[in-house]
């Protein structure tokens, strides 16, 4: 399990780190992009966790991230609703 941090700095820049006491950052961005980019490393990876922190300390966010190949549960047997056009998919 991969586990992330993104930390904003005094300019508002978002970096990335991976783990708590890491150096150097993985890579900088915005808010938004640092966040999709870091849930995705973090899902390629086998799943893990993602925690945003401000540039006062304060945890903002924390997110689990599942494995990509874990497949959706859907409690029917295999088979989902499609409310769409009202029928069972598998």
């Amino acid at each position: 399990m991969k586990h992330l941090v993104i930390h904003e700095n005094s300019t508002g820049w978002w970096r990335v780190f991976e783990g708590e006491d890491s150096p150097e950052p993985i890579f900088r961005s915005d808010r938004l992009r640092a966040e999709d980019r870091a849930r995705e490393i973090c899902r390629a990876e086998g799943g893990g966790t993602v925690r945003v922190v401000n540039h006062s300390g304060e945890q903002v966010a924390e997110y689990v991230v599942q494995p990509a190949s874990q497949p959706r549960r859907t409690g029917a047997g295999g088979r989902r609703r499609d409310h769409g056009r009202g029928r069972w998919v598998w």
